[in-house]
């Protein structure tokens, strides 16, 4: 084969190998989508909101071992936060990684208390009843922060 053949065939193998790849990135992309953003929010409910929270932290997981690959969990998780959720929660990268640790292993909320349909108190700082104290998870603001995070996470992949 002529040298303009063989580099004509690189550059068909190599077109080829990025078609593939944006197409598997667009099929992770829609079972994503399906999956944890299309099945998160029937979950808010009086019933099941505690399992959004665990869907929403398992979908952060999710997206930090794609972009972050072979860091440690608690590593790429609050890197993840830092680099793709809104503010404020960049901020709250430690806190939330002992959130999802305590809400996983230990069916413990702490260091937040939880709370769905209720916008106002989502991230206020509130001496509640049965504790010390702390901030308070709205499930349908964390979901949308899960959204923003996703959506900037996805812009940057494609």
């Amino acid at each position: 084969m002529s040298d303009a053949g063989e580099g004509l065939r690189q550059t068909l193998k190599g077109q080829a190998l990025r078609e593939w790849k944006d197409a598997q990135i667009e099929n992770v992309i829609y079972w994503f989508s399906k999956i944890y953003l299309g099945g998160i929010p029937p979950t808010i409910t009086d019933d099941s909101a505690f399992l959004s929270f665990i869907s929403i932290l398992s979908a952060t997981e999710a997206l930090a071992r794609f972009r972050f690959g072979e860091p440690g969990n608690g590593e790429r998780f609050r890197k993840f936060v830092i680099d793709y959720y809104p503010d404020p929660y960049p901020a709250l990268a430690t806190e939330l990684w002992g959130f999802r640790n305590g809400l996983i292993h230990a069916f413990s909320t702490k260091p937040f208390a939880l709370t769905h349909h209720s916008s106002g108190f989502h991230l206020n700082d509130r001496a509640y009843s049965w504790g010390t104290g702390g901030k308070i998870l709205n499930a349908e603001d964390f979901y949308s922060a899960l959204l923003v995070a996703t959506q900037r996470y996805f812009t940057d992949l494609r």
